[in-house]
């Protein structure tokens, strides 16, 4: 029974290979061949469904942008208003600098020690 079984696959082989060979020199694809391109094929359709989901990412990007660019001018707003009172606040302090400078003036003068005369013994 092991023989015939034996002869049975060598038989499958050889006319396995006889098939391949004939296939080959009349230019058909074999099944190894087929299923190559078909994985070949799959392949490239999971690059391709890759290219389109980036592709809608950046078609939703793009439709966000002009609300991105109206925060980003908001923001540029904010920021020279903040720079404005920022710039008011300094004024203030330095013309409250210059009020106490004047007023610390005559302080100064009527702090100033007088010469007292040394006693002499």
């Amino acid at each position: 029974m092991g023989s015939v079984l034996d002869l049975n696959l060598f038989y499958q082989k050889a006319l396995n290979d006889t098939t391949k060979n004939y296939l080959e020199q009349v230019n058909v694809p074999t099944k190894e061949d087929i299923a190559r391109v078909a994985t070949l094929v799959i392949n490239l359709e999971n690059k391709v469904d890759n290219i389109e989901e980036v592709l809608e990412e950046k078609v939703d990007s793009l439709g966000q942008a002009p609300t991105l660019k109206r925060d980003v001018t908001k923001v540029k707003q904010d920021l020279r208003t903040l720079e404005t009172k920022v710039d008011q606040i300094l004024e203030l302090l330095e013309k409250q600098n210059a009020v106490l400078a004047k007023l610390q003036e005559p302080v100064k003068e009527e702090v100033k020690p007088t010469n007292k005369p040394e006693n002499k013994k």
